[in-house]
């Protein structure tokens, strides 16, 4: 059974409308249109589309090999999260052995700092901190 979609003008209800996208504020907008309206339409773009250009959108190269970006403080240095001052704290990316150590071996005094800084402490019953930790 073959089955016809029929699309009206979502301005007068008139059919044979079609889909017509246009961009406008970053947004990508659909509306369907009769061809009276749909002239109508352009109509009232052409004096912007004629002063306007396509948009150029930067495409991001392929290379072999990206260089790996590292957390940093203001000053440049690399963070080191296995230390006393920063372990525990979020971060993205894996925990190293040593971060995870340390966690392990004082995770009170992790977690007091923690909180003391306003950051969300470590359960040691979330599954997902026992995996990331070894805890």
């Amino acid at each position: 059974m073959a089955r016809e979609i029929v699309y009206t003008d979502d301005l007068d209800g008139t059919h044979g409308a079609e889909p017509v996208h246009f961009g406008w504020d970053g947004i990508t907008w659909e509306i369907d249109l009769a061809e009276p309206n749909r002239k109508r339409l352009e109509d009232a773009l052409r004096p912007f589309l004629d002063k306007a250009h396509p948009a150029q959108v930067a495409q991001a190269k392929e290379t072999e090999t990206r260089p790996r970006r590292t957390r940093a403080r203001g000053d440049g240095e690399r963070i080191d999260y296995s230390s006393p001052e920063y372990a525990g704290n979020p971060h993205r990316g894996r925990v190293t052995e040593a971060e995870a150590t340390y966690v392990r071996e004082h995770l009170d005094e992790v977690n007091k700092r923690l909180s003391q800084e306003g950051l969300r402490t470590l359960d040691p019953s979330d599954d997902k901190t026992k995996e990331r930790y070894g805890l």
